[in-house]
């Protein structure tokens, strides 16, 4: 049997800056697919059109004439795009990082089926409920309008995969999935760095409500360690402007330094400089316990030592590298913080090695795609 041709498909711009950490997700699951045994294509779109990857070429499929960064019109752009330039015959599958339904979306989708009835259409769940801890109008907007549009899904889908608990979602089976990593691109901390007065906590993500930085924020003041302990945040997002002024308010902005936007040598000085790194602290903000994002793989697979908030099946309470604190709004004082970095001194000589062995064992994206290869073949068998 010839391998079976899968294009991953998302509607990101892989020229966003912002979205870098998603694109990079995707390739990595590229990658894992073509070792699993497909041939495997990448679809995103960039800034004036619609690009599909392969492991030896990119084909650039250009809007035609005025286009819009974001809205309706893109959105209807893209979608026309797709219709007289993409050949959805040569692909088995199709592997839907998805988002939210609208009737659009769904036509397309339609379309293909049509066209290729034997097409195996899988929708990959980001993060269900889905993540926005705003009231603003165009999101529940949206909401309404895939609440409308999801029941159409369970006609087109043969299955999706969630980052949840569910074994059945939106009339669809669901294959439960978690965050893998392509490790060997991540680049490992030479040694772990001495301790030469002050601990050094690091933050890197698209600053938002449910990262709930601003619990380390609030434990610094009075607090007996605040002295010598920095907390380094990295990246913009909704929460920036909020952050400054919360560290301004509780007068401990002398030992919180952010970054903005940081990458290459200067975010790798950064990973080296880490004592302890920073995952996500207020999940309950999305009413959500339990998940499995990529930032703690990526942690793990660099070999820093990290503290997070939510039940994370990666990461049990045996494994000795990592802190787990409450899922809610008390503070993470700087001491916290302290008798963390205390406890992992003494459990390994070589803290970046082990957590490195332990990525390359556990947290690989071929392995986590392994439950996801086998649904697919015996779907690809049954046709």
């Amino acid at each position: 049997m010839a391998a079976p041709r899968i294009l991953l498909f998302s509607k990101l711009n892989r020229d966003d800056p912002r979205l870098s950490g998603v694109v990079k997700k995707i390739r990595a699951q590229a990658i894992a697919f073509r070792k699993l045994g497909y041939q495997v294509d990448t679809l995103f779109t960039y800034n004036g059109g619609v690009v599909v990857e392969s492991s030896r070429s990119s084909r650039l499929m250009p809007f035609k004439g005025w286009y819009p960064t974001v809205g309706l019109k893109r959105q209807v752009m893209f979608l026309k795009t797709l219709a007289t330039a993409l050949p959805i015959a040569k692909y088995d599958v199709v592997y839907i990082r998805h988002h939210m339904a609208t009737p659009l979306y769904n036509f397309m989708l339609k379309r293909w089926k049509r066209f290729h009835p034997k097409l195996q259409i899988v929708f990959e769940i980001p993060t269900y409920p889905y993540k926005d801890s705003s009231d603003a109008f165009s999101f529940k907007f949206k909401l309404v309008i895939d609440d409308l549009s999801r029941s159409s899904l369970k006609k087109i889908g043969s299955f999706l995969t969630t980052y949840s608990k569910h074994t059945e979602l939106f009339g669809l089976p669901a294959v439960p999935l978690c965050n893998g990593v392509d490790v060997h691109k991540i680049k490992r901390i030479n040694t772990a760095p001495e301790f030469k007065g002050k601990l050094h906590v690091l933050a890197v993500a698209n600053l938002s409500p449910w990262h709930g930085y601003d619990r380390i924020i609030k434990g610094f003041k009075d607090d007996q360690h605040a002295a010598n302990t920095v907390f380094h945040i990295v990246g913009y997002g909704s929460e920036h402007a909020k952050l400054i002024e919360l560290a301004e308010t509780n007068k401990v902005k002398e030992h919180i330094r952010f970054y903005g936007f940081t990458d290459g040598d200067a975010l790798s000085k950064l990973f080296q400089k880490a004592h302890i790194a920073v995952g996500s602290l207020a999940m309950f903000r999305l009413s959500l316990d339990y998940g499995s994002p990529l930032k703690l793989r990526e942690y793990c697979a660099r070999g820093i030592p990290f503290i997070f908030a939510y039940d994370d099946p990666d990461f049990p309470e045996s494994f000795p590298f990592a802190q787990q604190y409450l899922n809610d709004d008390s503070e993470i004082t700087p001491t916290m913080l302290h008798s963390f970095y205390q406890s992992i001194k003494t459990v390994s000589s070589d803290i970046p090695l082990d957590m490195r062995a332990y990525a390359q064992k556990h947290l690989t994206w071929d392995a986590k795609l392994k439950p996801v290869d086998a649904y697919i073949r015996k779907r690809l068998a049954q046709l």
